[in-house]
Parts: structure tokens; C-alpha cells; sequence
């Protein structure tokens, strides 16, 4: 960087000299006689430039005889040679005088602040937040594991991590992410870490906030069970399961082979994602039948023993997906992976650019509906909500 700033103040300097060599040019060409004698002209230039940083000048007569010059004739010296006189000595003595002090001046470093400051809560379990700490090392994440510590020492820390600024101005966003997609979807654990996740807020968002407000706060839930009790906290609440169902989906669209689709999962989540993109899957757990096998199982070494099986089996490589949430899955180098740490990274990326651009999060959320469908589904006892956040479209 030393090395460019130099450069460029050299470059500076020696247009510098060129416009004072310029102005002594025309000074010249003034002084004389027509036709105009270019080879004087050029000598009258060129050796009063450095004498014009002192304000002197070499005179015609001089320069002649140095250059071994004939005589040259001269016209009256008249105002306009006064002032292209002093438009040289002014160029000269401010402009390269003060590139040639400025050469040794260390260049200032301007430090930008990012244009966001995102603290990350999450569980012991979390995925994500590791995938994004190593994918994003050069934005400011804060990643806090909220059973880590006391509330109040988390809300310590939360507080002076988000105040330090290395400029005076701030103009940065305060976003909150929480991630909850690795939380199993059980009705009161989702609602009991929720709890404790408004609590670590208070100080940031409510009517008892006492530190910096929060600009948006994102969570990424795991079902959606976990939707329906975080609305009431989150800004934009992002279905990990619907994130999911849609890029599978989009998987099967483009598949070449329309073939049947078999799903080996420990739950129904992705089963249902699939049917609101009116893709009917079939559940085959144990069963390896010809076909696009997509591979969902929590337990790691039972997912691998599936893969393998499908490929015992006759089943191609390229027609088995495997569903993976942790990163210590190891599975066949042929295999397809669908990454869910990956797309939910994604996901929260494009909120955040969003957020960056001065979107209102009513209308981020609205964005999510309209590309992974309602928010809420059909739970039992509880049906489609006609609201904003799962108007049928």
C-alpha cells in the first residue's frame, strides 16, 4: 500500500511539471515574434520550470544564449505574459513543491466499518453458526451459545461487543440472528428456549431495552412448530424445513429421469414440504426400490448405512441425495449432499443484504412466504392462518 501511495503522489507530481512546462510554452510563444520559434519555445519551458517554484524566471535573452540560440524577436512585454507568468509560478510553487514534501508522508489508512454487526445465538448443537463463522471471516458475527453463561454476563458482552467502533461514526445495522433449526420440533422445548432467548433481548429491543436497538432480529427455526412460537419475537422467521422441501424440490424439476421419489427420514417434515410443491414422495424407509432416493436420518451412522445399502443395491449414485446436518456425515465420494448448514446460510445472507439495502422486514418476510410457501401448516388442531405470514397463495 506504501508503495502505490508513492506512486501515485510521483504521477501527481509530474503532471505538475507538466502543466507548468505548458503554461512557460504558451508564456513563450506570447513573448515572440511570429512565426514563432518552437525549438526556443520548448528550450523558455523547459528551464524555468524549477525556477518557477522560486517565483524567478530565466529571460529570453538567456535562454538563447545557453541553448546557443540565434537571436529571437521579441514582442512588448504586454499583461497577458504577466499573467501566464504567475499562473506558472502559482502552479509551481503550490502544486509540485507540495507533491515533492508529501513523498515521504505516510499514507492515511481509512478504516470502513462493515455494514453490519450481527450477533449470533445459538445452541450447543448449531451447525450453522460454524458453517458461518468459517464462510464469513470478514464480517463482525458475534457467536454466543445461549446456556453458555448467566443472562446477565451474555448481555454484558453482547452490549460491549456492539458499542466498539473503531471510527466515530456509526452507521452500521445491530442484527440479531437466532439460530433454532438444530432444536428438535417439540411444542415445549421450542417454546422454552424462546423464553430464554426474549429474555437475553430485553436490553436490546422492548419497552426495558437500555442498550443499543436492535434493527432486525432473524430467526431460523427447524419446523413449523417453531414458526408459530417465535412470531411474537422475531422480526423475519426463516422455516429451515421449507428452505429445505424447496431445494429439493427444485432438484426433482431439473432431474432429466422423471423418476418415483423415496424418502428415507426420521420424520415427515420433508414429506409435507414436498407435497405444498405437489411433488408426491414415497415413504420407504427400509425399502431400496429403483428411483430417486433422498436420505434423511438424524442418526449419522444409520444414514451411511442407507447410502451404502441404496448403492448395494443397484441404485446410481447420482440418483441418492443425502440430507446433511452435521459435519461429521462421512459418506461416498459420489454421492449427492444437500447441505442444510449451506442453505440456511445462504438464506440469512440474502436477509442481511436485504436488511443492508433498507428493505422493511415486513416485506423480507413477505419475500420468504411467496418463495417457500405459508409459514404456518396444517397442525392438527391448528389450521392455515390468513395472515401475511401464511396467506394461501
Amino acid at each position: 500500500m506504501m508503495d502505490d501511495a508513492i506512486s501515485s503522489r510521483a504521477s501527481a507530481g509530474l503532471v505538475t511539471m507538466s502543466a507548468v512546462a505548458l503554461l512557460g510554452f504558451v508564456e513563450a510563444c506570447v513573448l515572440c515574434k511570429k512565426p514563432v520559434p518552437v525549438r526556443f519555445a520548448f528550450r523558455f519551458a523547459m528551464h524555468n520550470v524549477f525556477p518557477s517554484v522560486v517565483w524567478r524566471t530565466f529571460e529570453p535573452n538567456l535562454v538563447s544564449k545557453a541553448a546557443k540560440l540565434s537571436h529571437v524577436a521579441l514582442n512588448e512585454h504586454g499583461i497577458l505574459v504577466e499573467y501566464l507568468r504567475a499562473a506558472r509560478y502559482i502552479v509551481a510553487s503550490y502544486g509540485l513543491l507540495h507533491q515533492l514534501l508529501m513523498m515521504n508522508a505516510t499514507p492515511l489508512e481509512i478504516k470502513r466499518e462493515p455494514a453490519q454487526r450481527v450477533i449470533r445465538l445459538s445452541s450447543e448443537e448449531s451447525n450453522l453458526t460454524n458453517y458461518s463463522i468459517k464462510t464469513h471471516e470478514n464480517e463482525k458475527i458475534l457467536p454466543i451459545t445461549w446456556s453458555s453463561a448467566p443472562r446477565e454476563q451474555l448481555q454484558m458482552r453482547m452490549n460491549d461487543w456492539c458499542l466498539k467502533h473503531d471510527s466515530l461514526l456509526r452507521n452500521d445495522l445491530l442484527i440479531v440472528e437466532v439460530d433454532l433449526s438444530s432444536i428438535a420440533s417439540n411444542r415445549d422445548i421450542v417454546i422454552n428456549e424462546i423464553n430464554t432467548i426474549q429474555g437475553l433481548l430485553q436490553p436490546f429491543r422492548g419497552p426495558e431495552a437500555y442498550s443499543r436497538h436492535t434493527d432486525a432480529i432473524v430467526i431460523a427455526v427447524a419446523s413449523s412448530w417453531s414458526a408459530l412460537s417465535a412470531l411474537n419475537v422475531a422480526d423475519i422467521v426463516l422455516n429451515a424445513s421449507s428452505v429445505l422441501s424447496a431445494e429439493v424440490a427444485r432438484i426433482i424439476r431439473l432431474s432429466e429421469d422423471k423418476k418415483d421419489v423415496w424418502i428415507h427420514a426420521s420424520n415427515s417434515l420433508l414429506a409435507q414440504g414436498l407435497l405444498q410443491d405437489n411433488i408426491v414422495a414415497k415413504a420407504g424407509y427400509d425399502t431400496i426400490e429403483p428411483g430417486l432416493h433422498l436420505i434423511d436420518i438424524d442418526d449419522n451412522d444409520e444414514c451411511c448405512q442407507h447410502v451404502q445399502s441404496a448403492l448395494d443395491q443397484g441404485i446410481p449414485a447420482k440418483y441418492i441425495y443425502c440430507i446433511q446436518r452435521t459435519t461429521d456425515l462421512t459418506l461416498p465420494s459420489n454421492v449427492n449432499v444437500i447441505e442444510v448448514s449451506q442453505l440456511l446460510d445462504q438464506e440469512l445472507a440474502i436477509i442481511r443484504a436485504q436488511l443492508r439495502c433498507g428493505i422493511p422486514s415486513s416485506i423480507i418476510q413477505d419475500n420468504i412466504r411467496d418463495k417457500y410457501g405459508p409459514l404456518t401448516t396444517l397442525l392438527e388442531d391448528i389450521p392455515y392462518r390468513r395472515d401475511r405470514l401464511s396467506v394461501l397463495m
